[in-house]
């Protein structure tokens, strides 16, 4: 039961809504039954749970690994990087339904 599982950064249980019990009941059905933990699409699941925790996992070949040294000393984004950024995503909309999202669109086995 995933909703029992707390986060490494936060005291409170995940949101785990029906959109997403809905696909973790599809990746079983898939699979006669049972979720393959070790595959793409639960990994993707794990990831909207814990986005803080769970790297968003992309199909092979379709995105590169960069790790922070190839960027320099520089990789590490300063305060006012975060707080220009943090800035700017307030002029998204809270609110959006899903086909304007087209809400987790990747799930396909």
């Amino acid at each position: 039961n995933m909703t029992s599982h707390i986060s490494v950064d936060d005291d409170h249980p995940p949101h785990v809504d029906s959109s997403l019990r809905a696909q973790l009941a599809q990746i079983s059905e898939a699979h006669g039954g049972e979720v393959p933990i070790h595959g793409r699409l639960f990994a993707q699941w794990l990831h909207y749970v814990f986005p803080r925790e769970c790297p968003f996992p992309h199909k092979t070949g379709t995105a590169t690994a960069a790790t922070p040294s190839e960027f320099g000393n520089s990789y590490i984004a300063s305060a006012e990087d975060m707080r220009r950024h943090a800035e700017n995503a307030s002029d998204i909309p809270a609110e959006m339904d899903k086909e304007e999202l087209q809400w987790m669109s990747q799930w396909s086995p």
